[in-house]
C-alpha cells in the first residue's frame, strides 16, 4: 500500500465517526415512522430512542477511550449490532407488527435496553483510569465483560436479531481482546506509580474538585442564582522572602518577570511571575480565578508545575509557581547538551504528567519543550495550561495557531486548513491528538530543536496534512547511545501516525518508556547536562511513512393478539413518587418493581426505597416492616456495588439506622461505602466522611488534613452543613491547603 493510500484509509477512518452519527439520525427519524404503524408499536417508540441514544454514546466513548481500547471496540461491535437491528426495525415494520404486540416481546426489548446501557457504563469506565481503578483487579473487570456481553448475547437470541459478528467470531475476538488489554493495563498500574497511582484514592477527589469549580464558574457565566463566588488561594506578601544576597538566582537568566522568593509557610524556593498593572482586573475575574483555583488543584502531581496563588510584590500583582531553576526545556536544550541517557528519564516523567492530567479528564493542548520546568534535578513539570480543558468541554479556537502548529495533529491541522473553505468543519481534540503532540515533543527533545523550524504555518499544514513528518536525524555515539536513539524513534514513529487509531495508547507509551529507563538507567544516579554542542546529530534522512449483510427480526413466531402492558420509564416512576399522593406512589411502586424485574439498576435502587421508607403499602405491621427493610438493604448493596452514589450513602445510613456499627467490620463498612459515594461525588457522604475524620468518630484516627479536604469538597459541592463549617473554620474551600488554620 503507497503513503497516498494509506493516507486516504486514515481520512476515511476519521470520517466514521461522523458516519456512524449520520446513521444514527436516520434512526431517529424513523421513529416517527414506527408511530404510524399503530397503537402497537408506540410503547417501543421510547426504547427505540434510549438505545440509539445509547449507541451514539458508546461510540463516543469508543472514539475517546484512553485505556482498554480493543475491549471497549469488542463491545462497540454490540453497539452496532443493535444499531443495524433498530435500522431493520424502522425498515420491516409492518412485518413484525404482531411481534411488537408481544408482551413476552416487549419485556425482552425492555431488557435488551437495559443490558446496553450495562455495556455504556461499563465502557465509560474501563476506558478511563479512574473508572479502571473501580476494580479490584483484572479478572474482576474480566467477570464484569463476560457477565455483561453474556446478558447482552441473550437478549439479541430472545428478539432474534442476528449479530453483525458470527458468534464464535465474536467470542475469539472478545477473548484476545481481553489477553491483550488486561495485561497491557496489569503492566502499566504495576510501573505507573508516582503521580497517579500512588495517589489514585485522591484522583477521584481531585476531579471532583475541578469539576466542581467548573461547574460554579459556568453557573456565574449564566448568573444563574445559586453561583458562588470564586477566590483562588491568596498569599500573604510577608510569606515571601528575599532570599540572601549571596544568591545569584534573585532573578531567573533571561525572564526578568520572574521573580524568586523562598515561601517561607514552608521554606520552598518559589517563582513569583510579575503582570503588567493593565491586567490586573483580568486577573480577578471570576473566569480567571476559577482557572487559577483549577491549576492549584492539579500541582498536586510532582510532574505538573505547582501554583500556591496570588500575592502582591512592591505593588504589583503576581503568580506564585514552584521554582524551577533551570527554565523551561527549551531554554535548556538551547544552552546545553542533553545526554541521552537524561533524555530517558525526562520523557517518562513529562508521559507520566500527561496521564495524571488524562486520569482526571484534562487534556493540555499544547505540548512542547517550552511548556516543560525544569528543576535543578532535571525533574520536567509540565506548565502553561493556557489551552488545556476537560474532555467533554466545547474545543475553543487557538487564537495564536502559530505557536502551536509545529507540535498539532494533522486532524487539526485540516481545520486550519479548510477554514476558508468551510467554517463549519471541526474535529474533537482527543487524547490521539494530545499523543500526536508528545511525540513531536519527543522528536524536538532528541534532536534539540523545534520540529519544522525552516518552514512558515502553511508550509506546515500541507506538509503534515499529507502524510509527511519532520526528518530522523542519524547521530553519532556509541553502542548505547545508538540503542536508545533508534527506541526512541520507535516511540516517535508510533505516536505520530497519521490515522489516530494507529497511534499508540498512553499506557502502552508509558510502558515503553519505562522499560527503557530500566534497561538503561542505573537507579539513583543523578541526571546530567553536557556543554552545549557536545553532542553530535550528524546527517538528516527523509522518515517514510511507506516503511513501515442483514440483521432480521424473525417472521416465524405464533401470532398472538395479545394486549400489550406497557413498562413506563423510570423517569416517569421518579415523576410520580415526587407527587407524593398515595395513588401516584402506588404506580411508581409499579413503575420501579416491574422495571427492577427486567435488571435495571436504578429500579432496584428506588424498589429499595420503598421498601424502606413503606411507600408502597399502607399501615405496615411490625413484623412486615422488618422483612422490608432487610429486602431494601439488600437492594441498596445490589444497586451500591453497580455503581450508583445514591445507594453507596443509602446502604452506609441504613446500617447506622439500624444499630449496626458496634462491631469493627460494620464500621469499615459504613465507613467503605460512605467513602465511595463520596468519590463518586456525593455532598452528603463527603460532608459524613470530614466528620468522621474531623472528630475522630467511629473510632477512626482523627485526620485533620483528610477531614479538611473532605470538608472544601463538600462545601464546593454546596453542602450547607459544609459550607458553614468551611466559614467557621476561616477555610477557603478553593486553595489546596488541607492545613487547618
Amino acid at each position: 500500500m503507497t503513503t497516498s493510500d494509506k493516507i486516504k484509509k486514515a481520512i476515511e477512518l476519521n470520517d466514521s465517526i461522523v458516519y456512524a452519527g449520520t446513521k444514527l439520525d436516520a434512526a431517529k427519524g424513523a421513529l416517527n415512522v414506527l408511530g404510524m404503524v399503530g397503537d402497537s408499536v408506540k410503547p417501543y417508540v421510547p426504547l427505540i430512542a434510549v438505545v440509539t441514544s445509547l449507541i451514539g454514546e458508546i461510540v463516543t466513548i469508543y472514539e475517546n477511550a484512553q485505556y482498554n481500547k480493543k475491549i471497549c471496540n469488542s463491545l462497540l461491535d454490540r453497539a452496532k449490532s443493535a444499531e443495524a437491528a433498530m435500522d431493520t426495525l424502522a425498515r420491516r415494520r409492518k412485518e413484525n407488527e404482531e411481534n411488537f404486540r408481544k408482551q413476552a416481546y416487549y419485556d425482552d426489548f425492555v431488557k435488551f435496553k437495559n443490558a446496553l446501557e450495562k455495556i455504556k457504563n461499563f465502557a465509560s469506565e474501563v476506558t478511563q483510569l479512574r473508572g479502571y481503578r473501580k476494580y479490584l483487579n483484572a479478572n474482576h473487570v474480566k467477570e464484569k465483560f463476560l457477565t455483561l456481553t453474556n446478558e447482552y448475547d441473550t437478549c439479541m437470541k430472545h428478539l432474534h436479531f442476528t449479530m453483525v459478528i458470527a458468534q464464535e467470531e465474536q467470542l475469539r475476538y472478545d477473548h484476545e481482546c481481553l489477553e491483550h488489554d488486561l495485561a497491557e493495563m496489569n503492566e502499566f498500574m504495576s510501573q505507573i506509580k508516582e503521580g497517579v497511582e500512588d495517589n489514585h484514592k485522591q484522583l477521584n477527589m481531585i476531579y471532583q474538585e475541578i469539576v466542581s469549580i467548573q461547574t460554579h464558574m459556568h453557573h456565574l457565566e449564566k448568573k444563574t442564582s445559586d453561583s458562588i463566588k470564586i477566590n483562588a488561594p491568596r498569599i500573604d506578601p510577608n510569606q515571601l522572602q528575599i532570599p540572601e544576597p549571596s544568591e545569584e538566582t534573585k532573578k531567573r537568566p533571561n525572564n526578568p518577570k520572574m521573580l524568586k522568593r523562598i515561601y517561607l509557610r514552608n521554606s520552598t524556593e518559589v517563582a513569583c511571575k510579575l503582570h503588567d498593572k493593565s491586567i490586573d482586573k483580568i486577573l480577578y475575574t471570576q473566569k480567571s480565578q476559577g482557572y487559577l483555583a483549577i491549576l492549584g488543584k492539579l500541582g498536586e502531581s510532582p510532574n505538573i508545575l505547582k501554583f500556591y496563588g496570588i500575592s502582591n510584590i512592591e505593588n504589583r500583582e503576581v503568580l506564585v509557581f514552584e521554582w524551577a531553576e533551570m527554565g523551561t526545556l527549551k531554554e535548556v536544550y538551547e544552552s546545553r547538551d542533553i545526554p541521552w541517557i537524561t533524555k530517558i528519564p525526562i520523557a517518562l516523567d513529562i508521559c507520566r504528567g500527561i496521564a495524571f492530567l488524562n486520569s482526571i479528564n484534562i487534556f493540555h493542548h499544547d505540548i512542547r519543550c517550552e511548556n516543560v520546568m525544569i528543576t535543578s534535578r532535571l525533574e520536567p513539570k509540565l506548565a502553561n495550561f493556557k489551552f488545556a480543558r476537560m474532555f467533554d468541554d466545547a474545543t475553543s479556537n487557538l487564537t495564536d495557531i502559530l505557536k502551536v502548529i509545529h507540535w498539532l495533529a494533522p486532524e487539526k491541522m485540516l481545520e486550519h486548513k479548510h477554514e476558508n473553505n468551510n467554517k463549519n468543519y471541526k474535529r474533537p481534540y482527543t487524547q490521539k491528538c494530545e499523543i500526536f503532540s508528545f511525540g513531536m515533543l519527543l522528536w524536538e527533545l532528541c534532536f534539540e530543536k523545534v520540529p519544522y523550524a525552516d518552514k512558515g504555518m502553511d508550509d506546515i499544514i500541507s506538509h503534515v496534512t499529507n502524510g509527511g513528518r519532520e526528518k530522523i536525524p542519524v547521530c553519532k555515539g556509541d553502542e548505547t547511545e545508538k540503542e536508545i536513539q533508534k527506541e526512541f524513534i520507535t516511540i516517535i514513529k508510533m505516536a505520530w501516525q497519521h490515522d489516530p487509531e494507529a497511534r499508540v495508547n498512553i499506557s502502552k507509551l508509558f510502558v515503553t518508556l519505562s522499560k527503557m529507563a530500566t534497561k538503561y538507567v542505573i537507579p539513583g544516579a543523578p541526571s546530567y547536562l553536557l556543554p552545549d554542542k557536545t553532542i553530535d546529530y550528524g546527517h538528516q534522512s527523509d522518515l517514510s511513512l511507506s516503511d513501515d449483510d442483514k440483521l432480521y427480526v424473525s417472521d416465524e413466531e405464533e401470532e398472538q393478539n395479545e394486549e400489550m402492558n406497557e413498562i413506563l420509564s423510570i423517569e416517569e416512576g421518579i415523576r410520580r413518587h415526587k407527587l407524593k399522593t398515595p395513588e401516584d406512589r402506588k404506580v411508581a411502586w409499579k413503575i420501579f418493581s416491574t422495571n427492577a424485574e427486567k435488571s435495571d439498576y436504578t429500579a432496584m435502587y428506588w424498589k429499595g426505597i420503598y421498601l424502606w421508607e413503606g411507600h408502597h403499602i399502607d399501615n405496615r405491621s411490625e413484623e412486615r416492616t422488618k422483612e422490608d427493610k432487610n429486602k431494601a438493604i439488600e437492594l441498596f448493596k445490589l444497586t451500591a456495588d453497580y455503581g450508583i452514589s445514591e445507594a453507596q450513602i443509602r446502604y452506609a445510613l441504613c446500617l447506622k439506622e439500624l444499630g449496626l456499627l458496634k462491631e469493627k467490620k460494620e464500621r469499615d463498612e459504613f465507613i467503605k461505602y460512605m467513602k465511595i459515594a463520596a468519590d463518586n461525588g456525593h455532598p452528603v457522604a463527603m460532608y459524613n466522611m470530614a466528620d468522621v475524620f474531623l472528630k475522630g468518630k467511629l473510632n477512626y484516627p482523627k485526620d485533620t488534613g483528610t477531614g479538611i479536604r473532605y470538608l472544601k469538597l463538600a462545601a464546593l459541592n454546596k453542602n450547607e452543613p459544609a459550607i458553614a463549617l468551611a466559614k467557621k473554620m476561616q477555610l477557603n474551600i478553593y486553595d489546596s491547603d488541607y492545613t487547618a488554620p
